[in-house]
């Protein structure tokens, strides 16, 4: 790739592109010369490069957001390890790994994920542009994500996973929502004892991985709390990803949910006639339902997604429901074959696809008020928004 796509390349991805010092390579130079074998001085380079480019971005994107890097994180290449481990972020363990320009896939060695001295809840990607002295955080990926995907990859004989790069979730608000508002639990004695099992064959890790997702540690997932919506407020989370809570539905004002809140034309359908065609296929709204919605962009299209939540009466449990309407906020429409999935725990509830028919996505779950419901949005480029979970 030349120099001038590889500019190309930065202007599209600006925002997480940090621009490295002089001061800054020469470091990243002078570290890599400490290192007595040549074939690693070049990957003790890039670590370096990806590790500052890291830290700065983390500055200036969330300055609130605490970052150290022991010292042992950076001459992990003289162990023959090419990710940088053991960067703790607001209390997580992070793993930078970096990566080419438009990889297809990405190079995880497995002690990065079965050892519990490295083993990260963030594994993050870092593009390197070492001719333009620039590097781009790229993505990332969830320990717990990363080894349910394990069993279905192969382990090389150099003990390396190539993970496709669309499994990463290109969405750096994402990360930084993890790190500001969830916590992380210790990793259990069981996973300690897991890993020093020795491993019989190539497959053994991947066996083993897959215990590691039911004994390690987990994450707790950020909430949004939709029983604040029926008490006409947001929670914090809420405030912070900028969702607006519309004024009560009525028998009258739910067919005019849109027109009060949409001041742009929309594209041959309006979402008023999404609802009207909804109620008419006969949807029926809570009596307490209260909407709110927030603002995205889905593979570059400014999109709008509802969020319509309330209660059942108990019969012989009480319930509540969650709908969500997914559409443009533009004439431009949203992608054909964009995904709108709905899940509990593990479990995926309901997903639709939009169709050549169809100018928006809707999809409708009822569950006990302890339940939990997870959203993701998924783009035919296999781009993927993940939502806070929806709890009552």
């Amino acid at each position: 790739m030349n120099s001038s796509s590889i500019a190309d390349e930065l202007e599209a991805i600006l925002p997480s592109t940090i621009a490295l010092t002089d001061a800054q390579i020469e470091q990243a130079r002078q570290q890599s010369l400490t290192i007595q074998d040549p074939t690693q001085q070049w990957q003790t380079y890039l670590n370096y490069l990806a590790l500052l480019g890291f830290e700065q971005w983390l500055n200036q994107r969330a300055s609130d957001i605490s970052i150290h890097i022991p010292q042992n994180s950076l001459r992990q290449a003289t162990e023959g390890i090419s990710v940088i481990c053991n960067v703790i972020v607001n209390n997580f363990k992070v793993c930078l790994i970096p990566i080419e320009s438009q990889p297809d896939d990405v190079e995880l060695p497995d002690v990065a994920i079965t050892s519990p001295e490295l083993a990260a809840h963030f594994y993050i990607t870092v593009t390197i542009y070492e001719e333009l002295s620039h590097v781009a955080v790229h993505s990332f990926l969830r320990y717990d994500q990363l080894t349910t995907q394990l069993p279905q990859l192969q382990l090389d004989p150099e003990q390396f996973y190539d993970i496709p790069i669309h499994h990463f979730n290109p969405d750096l608000n994402h990360l930084l929502l993890y790190l500001r508002c969830s916590q992380p639990r210790a990793i259990s004695q069981q996973l300690l004892a897991i890993s020093q099992q020795p491993a019989a064959n190539s497959q053994q890790p991947a066996a083993n991985s897959q215990q590691l997702t039911a004994n390690s540690y987990q994450l707790s997932v950020p909430l949004i709390n939709v029983r604040r919506w029926l008490q006409n407020e947001l929670d914090e989370l809420a405030q912070q990803l900028s969702w607006v809570l519309l004024p009560p539905l009525t028998l009258e004002n739910a067919m005019r949910l849109t027109a009060r809140v949409v001041n742009q034309p929309t594209p041959q359908e309006s979402f008023e006639n999404v609802i009207k065609q909804l109620v008419r296929d006969g949807m029926i709204l809570p009596v307490d339902a209260r909407v709110a919605y927030q603002d995205l962009d889905v593979a570059g299209v400014p999109s709008r997604l509802y969020a319509i939540a309330g209660t059942l009466p108990p019969d012989p449990t009480p319930e509540w429901t969650l709908l969500l309407v997914l559409g443009p906020r533009s004439q431009t429409p949203l992608p054909r074959n964009t995904q709108l999935q709905i899940g509990v725990s593990d479990t995926p509830l309901t997903q639709q696809t939009l169709t050549q028919q169809d100018n928006y996505l809707y999809a409708k779950v009822i569950g006990t008020l302890e339940e939990q419901f997870w959203v993701t949005i998924t783009a035919p480029n296999s781009e993927t928004i993940e939502l806070p979970t929806f709890s009552y």
